[in-house]
């Protein structure tokens, strides 16, 4: 049976219940081009975006986003360092035609 929790306060206090109450070891909300919001354990980091140049193609945005915030997560990277890398891939893939582009050596 699934566990349903009664949220109430701050978005910030939201993100601390649903850690808890699911016991979830990160949290990832994405905003598109207005950034993301990554929770972990009492810490929080909230990232505006980067608008690429132009805008290409958006496919493989998204998964090139979560890709580089599991990278960061499992080496143990800082979250606002996790949280800013993750922005500039997806917003360098945005900039790209086609779902997975090559990225440039200072995204790796």
């Amino acid at each position: 049976m699934s566990k349903i929790l009664e949220i109430k306060g701050s978005k910030s206090e939201i993100l601390a219940q649903v850690s808890r109450g699911y016991e979830l070891r990160l949290i990832v909300l994405t905003k598109g081009p207005k950034g993301s919001r990554l929770y972990i354990q009492g810490k929080d980091s909230i990232h505006k975006g980067i608008p690429p140049a132009k805008i290409v193609d958006t496919v493989g945005a998204g998964d090139a986003f979560t890709v580089a915030v599991t990278l960061g997560f499992l080496k143990g990277n800082d979250l606002d360092q996790i949280n800013k890398h993750a922005n500039r891939v997806a917003s360098f893939v945005c900039s790209q035609s086609g779902a997975t582009p090559k990225l440039p050596h200072d995204l790796i």
